[in-house]
């Protein structure tokens, strides 16, 4: 199209193809925009999903059922699981027992606490994943319990 402000209404023949040309062009960019928002929108799905995954996994985490029984229950029976490592009292549950042994065990959640209300008494998971009592007591104890007085 002229513009030497005498015609404006009057149009100017395209050269052969050059009407093609734009009209690629103009495809191209549709299509890189479309390109680039699928891909924008798929980045964002993969964050939020990936979030949501976490955050899950971190809330049932929190509320897991080794040995059969849950989280709450679990700390709800940790000093008297404490008193019968120590053996000072009995564990009246056999059942229980069990559960308590097989939660700590796998539970890292209930395993820290138990750790931290009993330093003196912490169940580490050795590489065959059993729990392993490290009992640091008093020399007093020890000799107290010891096979030798038998």
């Amino acid at each position: 199209m002229a513009d030497d402000g005498k015609n404006i209404d009057q149009w100017d023949a395209c050269s052969p193809g050059e009407l093609t040309k734009l009209v690629h062009r103009l495809d191209y960019r549709q299509r890189a925009a479309h390109r680039k928002t699928v891909l924008n929108t798929a980045l964002v799905s993969t964050i939020v999903f990936a979030c949501v995954v976490l955050s899950l996994g971190s809330f049932l985490d929190q509320s897991s059922h080794y040995g059969g029984i849950a989280c709450s229950q679990c700390r709800e029976h940790i000093p008297e699981y404490q008193l019968h490592l120590i053996g000072q009292s009995s564990f009246e549950d056999e059942d229980l027992l069990a559960s308590m042994k097989i939660h700590l065990q796998k539970c890292k959640l209930c395993r820290t606490e138990f750790n931290t209300l009993y330093p003196e008494q912490r169940i580490t998971v050795s590489s065959t994943t059993r729990p392993v009592l490290m009992l640091a007591l008093q020399p007093a104890w020890i000799a107290e319990h010891s096979i030798d007085r038998y």
